[in-house]
């Protein structure tokens, strides 16, 4: 850490290794420091990234965040989320080219937050490369002429080799301008909220239909028992808790009530503590509540089990001052936002997990709104037609009677 702090301090580059790939760092409100970046990659003029170690220090350098900026931030920072601020007068044109908007971002690696809690700046992030050639995952590949403009390489062993996910919050709406590890997370969210709140209306369009049918109709309560009320009852119910996990659904599988979050087990990546298609209800709470040792439930992309939700014991706790903590598991480390709740205390019901998957699928959906809402239109329909046919029958009866009348 000393040779990174007094290199940087003293206006030279370092190679690092980031949370996506190896990377070129300086002090980001050094000129000259940033000159030897562009001229290191042979790079022509394209903005560079910037990495804060706390939101304070975010504040230092933008004019203002805003509300869907913020709700980003708490959401996904510390993580491979860079996200398009407008800059202050704090930092140079040098850093953006010109251009008013910077690219900002929050490192989930410890080494890179330490280094600049240290120095008390934030730094530069672009990838340990010659302009125009392949970034790299391992200290091994870098190139000689780039070598020569660095002071210091600090080797971590081998990284990934996708970007970071780079937004930017327009008119109100996220702007994915480069696709990286958190872009499909992002997607998912916002589509999963749209499909959410239009299931959520159809239900509730469904359920106001056959209440008042059941409730005010003549028609309905003579063609139903009290078995088909008690079943409509039960329908009902499951309805209206399906419909609260599918509103209450961030993306993820994971229903989240304040404080609590829901979720079903869909593979065996929690065995053997927990199993397929159990339901379970943990609590979060807060962040000084956890310690080494504990075993909690997180949200982190698993490939082997292509599942977000992981169950581990936590290996090492990083406090950070005026940001999120960042808990490290075996499988990888999480922000504090990541991070549902410890597994002991927690509620499982087992094998309901079933059911709650069904009636959240296609069918379920079906089962629960369309067929329900098609059937009280169908009998509806009937109901009309058969009032007209009685119309029919006794209009035709009264001048039957009329006739019969005349003739004698």
């Amino acid at each position: 850490m000393k040779e990174l702090v007094d290199n940087i301090e003293q206006g030279n580059l370092v190679i690092v290794p980031t949370d996506t790939v190896y990377g070129i760092s300086a002090d980001a409100c050094n000129e000259e420091a940033i000159k030897k970046v562009f001229i290191a990659k042979k790079r022509e003029e394209k903005p560079l990234i910037v990495m804060v170690s706390s939101i304070e220090m975010l504040k230092r350098y933008v004019k203002n965040i805003n509300e869907i900026e913020q709700k980003l931030i708490d959401k996904y920072w510390p993580n491979t989320l860079t996200i398009l601020f407008e800059k202050n007068d704090n930092l140079s044109d040098l850093v953006t080219c010109g251009s008013p908007l910077v690219g900002i971002r929050m490192p989930n690696n410890k080494l890179l937050l330490d280094l600049m809690n240290e120095i008390n700046k934030p730094i530069i992030s672009t990838s340990a490369n010659i302009s125009g050639t392949s970034v790299i995952t391992n200290t091994n590949l870098i190139d000689p002429e780039l070598k020569k403009h660095i002071s210091y390489v600090y080797d971590d062993g081998e990284k990934t080799n996708i970007a970071s996910t780079l937004v930017k919050v327009e008119n109100n709406k996220i702007k994915i301008l480069r696709e990286g590890l958190l872009s499909e997370k992002i997607k998912v969210d916002f589509e999963e909220f749209l499909w959410n709140l239009l299931f959520w209306v159809l239900n509730k369009i469904a359920l106001f239909y056959l209440v008042c049918y059941y409730l005010y109709g003549d028609n309905m309560k003579k063609v139903l028992s009290v078995i088909k009320g008690l079943l409509i009852g039960l329908w009902a119910l499951v309805a209206i808790f399906t419909t609260i996990c599918l509103i209450a659904s961030n993306g993820y599988g994971v229903s989240v009530f304040g404080d609590y979050s829901l979720f079903d087990v869909d593979n065996k990546s929690l065995e053997p503590d927990f199993h397929k298609f159990d339901i379970v209800v943990t609590e979060k709470g807060f962040e000084d509540q956890y310690k080494v040792g504990d075993k909690v439930f997180f949200i982190m992309n698993n490939k082997e089990t292509r599942s977000y939700i992981n169950y581990g014991v936590i290996e090492e706790i990083d406090v950070n001052k005026g940001a999120q903590d960042t808990f490290y598991f075996s499988a990888g480390a999480v922000s504090f936002d990541d991070i549902m709740g410890k597994a002991d205390g927690s509620i499982v019901w087992h094998k309901y997990g079933a059911v709650l998957a069904l009636f959240e699928s296609r069918w379920g959906f079906m089962f629960l709104i369309i067929l329900p809402a098609l059937y009280a239109t169908v009998y509806e329909v009937y109901v009309i037609s058969r009032e007209v046919r009685r119309n029919i029958r006794r209009d035709l009866k009264k001048e039957m009677n009329k006739e019969s009348n005349e003739e004698e």
